[in-house]
C-alpha cells in the first residue's frame, strides 16, 4: 500500500475505514491531524537520516558480497 501523506489520501482512509465509522458519523472532526512538525525533528529527518540510510545500505551491500 502506498501512502502519499496528502489530505485527501488521509481522508479517504478515514472515511472508508469501517472501525472508524463506527465510532463517528463525521470522523474528520474527531481525528487531528498533525501537519507542522518541531523544527528538529524536521531537520533530522532532511539532514541526518540520508547519511544514516547512506550507511545502511553500504552495511547491507558488504553483508551481501
Amino acid at each position: 500500500m502506498s501512502v502519499d501523506g496528502s489530505v485527501d489520501y488521509l481522508q479517504s482512509e478515514i472515511y472508508g475505514n469501517s472501525a472508524i465509522a463506527a465510532l463517528s458519523e463525521e470522523p474528520w472532526y474527531e481525528f487531528e491531524i498533525d501537519l507542522d512538525y518541531p523544527r528538529m525533528a524536521v531537520r533530522f529527518v532532511n539532514e541526518i537520516m540520508p547519511m544514516f540510510a547512506d550507511i545502511l545500505q553500504k552495511e547491507i551491500d558488504a553483508s551481501e558480497s
